[in-house]
């Protein structure tokens, strides 16, 4: 019996590869593009793609290798090849009416990129191992190389790639939901937290999470580019005239900082509420991250002795009239627009071109106008790190919670 080479060489796992691919009339490519995932190839040429079906060419498949890519990794001493490669295949397209009888039929050539996963314990392909794109997807994808790059080199890991006290996220999470609650009579909050079960609301926060930091990652990768005031003006009666040169990445990145502010806001929200299932504070009658830690504090610290002196209360409070102010004062005008709030209000994008126009021959003005979009940016950072600490913090509080003396 032959034995599987699990020290398969790049080359061989190449080769085992693209001699799958031409099996059976290039038959993968026949089961793939009956995938959804793929409609997208030929959906403008037919009526129904879910009763149409590729038939490859034989002898048609064309494949470049210069401009291939490679991923190896080892799992469980297994190899996994992944590679990339641009290709082309000729075909036909027939199309069936609901009762199965061939309508029409269209030369069609197939063309994209391909990835296919080699596994040295196995000897050929499956049709999980293919997936095709084309190239506005693939660029796509290379961009979300990019993205999970720079996360990995900042350290903005997601909440369940963490460690809290010795447990991974999802663990450390979950065990709350079997604290007993401050009422054990309390039916309603029994009700909640069995429609809001620990697993369903982890993927809730760490939904909010990922947005926040999928915001951040595109606003600091475009920071960079943003440019300068200082390299578009004109000499007027002695003075340096600005003016206002479109910059694409400038308002990409101001968009990106808005999102990730609106994304921030909502994960302390998440966190509140998470609270509130637990603490069951009733006399609020809205819950919020404010009402909650700075209208409610003193209830709290009345009907939870345990936690009144509490290290994470009193981070959890001393938030409210700090940094959580200061995220206020940054995502309260996009939603609330007001004349008398600060630098950036509303749409910073409009109000980047407000203010500029307002101060196109102050230097000084203008130099704080970037000043402050830079300190967004800094404060967005370090907001990622803060949440991860709002996590922790609201989870121990939870349970450190006891009945009332």
């Amino acid at each position: 019996m032959e034995m599987l080479n699990l020290n398969l060489s790049r080359e061989d796992a190449l080769k085992g590869a693209l001699s799958s691919l031409e099996l059976n009339d290039y038959g993968l490519f026949y089961v793939v593009l009956k995938k959804h995932a793929h409609f997208h190839f030929f959906r403008h040429l037919v009526a129904d793609p879910e009763r149409t079906y590729f038939e490859p060419l034989q002898q048609s498949f064309r494949y470049d290798l210069n401009d291939s890519q490679l991923l190896k990794t080892d799992i469980d001493g297994i190899v996994c090849y992944e590679f990339y490669f641009r290709f082309s295949l000729e075909g036909t397209l027939n199309e069936h009416d609901e009762r199965g009888r061939h309508t029409k039929a269209q030369p069609f050539t197939l063309k994209g990129i391909a990835r296919v996963h080699h596994f040295s314990n196995t000897y050929g392909l499956g049709h999980e191992d293919l997936v095709l794109f084309d190239e506005a997807q693939y660029r796509l994808l290379l961009d979300e190389r990019d993205i999970r790059a720079l996360r990995q080199d900042l350290g903005w890991s997601y909440l369940n790639n963490q460690t809290y006290d010795g447990q991974d996220g999802v663990s450390f999470f979950t065990g709350i939901w079997h604290k007993p609650l401050a009422d054990p009579n309390d039916q309603a909050r029994k009700e909640q937290l069995a429609e809001h079960t620990s697993l369903n609301y982890f993927h809730e926060l760490e939904s909010a999470f990922s947005s926040m930091v999928y915001a951040a990652l595109q606003a600091k990768r475009l920071q960079p580019y943003v440019g300068s005031f200082k390299d578009h003006y004109y000499p007027y009666q002695g003075r340096k005239q600005y003016y206002i040169e479109h910059n694409t990445f400038l308002s990409r990145h101001l968009e990106f900082l808005s999102y990730a502010l609106a994304a921030i806001y909502t994960f302390w929200e998440r966190l509140a509420f998470l609270s509130a299932l637990h603490l069951a504070p009733g006399k609020l009658k809205t819950i919020s991250f404010f009402s909650l830690y700075g209208k409610g504090l003193p209830d709290l610290r009345q009907r939870f002795p345990s936690i009144a002196q509490s290290a994470e209360l009193a981070y959890l409070a001393g938030r409210c009239s700090g940094k959580h102010t200061d995220l206020a004062k940054y995502r309260h005008p996009m939603i609330h627009y007001q004349f008398d709030e600060a630098v950036l209000r509303g749409n910073r994008n409009a109000d980047l071109f407000r203010l500029m126009l307002d101060n196109i021959q102050d230097e000084a003005e203008l130099e704080k106008l970037y000043a402050a979009m830079a300190n967004t940016m800094d404060f967005v950072a370090a907001e990622i790190a803060e949440c991860k600490l709002g996590f922790l913090h609201t989870v121990n509080l939870v349970r450190k919670v006891q009945e009332p003396v």
